[in-house]
């Protein structure tokens, strides 16, 4: 009977650690990922916003996004349709620092740029940003 108690204490032990194991990788994964994603949309973000700068009248930028977003909703689905690549080109010129946006998305998940985004008030975008990242908001909290 001692053994079969000692036996189950020891199994449960390793179930906890090996649940504490997978439960910490998964959240590694979800902040690659998070990362990934706001990196990503910050790059295209980027790209296209050079399409509506120097020489390049906006009428010519616009019908770049139309005809990029159109292709990569094709390829990729509708995270790329027009209304996302719009969204991204804002996010860079809202964050245009990707060092900032390094730091911010430790904390911020992309849901919560798309809820900051609409503020055009830097210092309330900016202080949104900080409260978000103090008191780990969800999106739905922002809006």
């Amino acid at each position: 009977m001692k053994k079969e108690i000692i036996v189950a204490n020891n199994i449960d032990n390793i179930y906890d650690e090996i649940n504490a194991l997978i439960r910490e990788k998964k959240t590694d994964v979800k902040k690659v990922v998070n990362d990934a994603i706001i990196s990503l949309n910050w790059g295209i973000g980027k790209r296209l916003s050079a399409e509506f700068t120097g020489d390049n009248k906006p009428e010519y930028g616009k019908k770049v996004v139309a005809e990029v977003s159109k292709r990569l909703e094709q390829e990729y689905g509708s995270g790329f349709d027009k209304t996302s690549i719009s969204r991204m080109i804002k996010f860079y010129q809202e964050f245009p620092d990707f060092e900032k946006v390094a730091t911010l998305s430790q904390q911020l998940t992309w849901s919560h740029f798309v809820e900051i985004l609409p503020i055009n008030d830097e210092l309330k975008r900016d202080f949104l940003c900080c409260n978000v990242y103090a008191r780990e908001l969800v999106s739905e909290d922002i809006a």
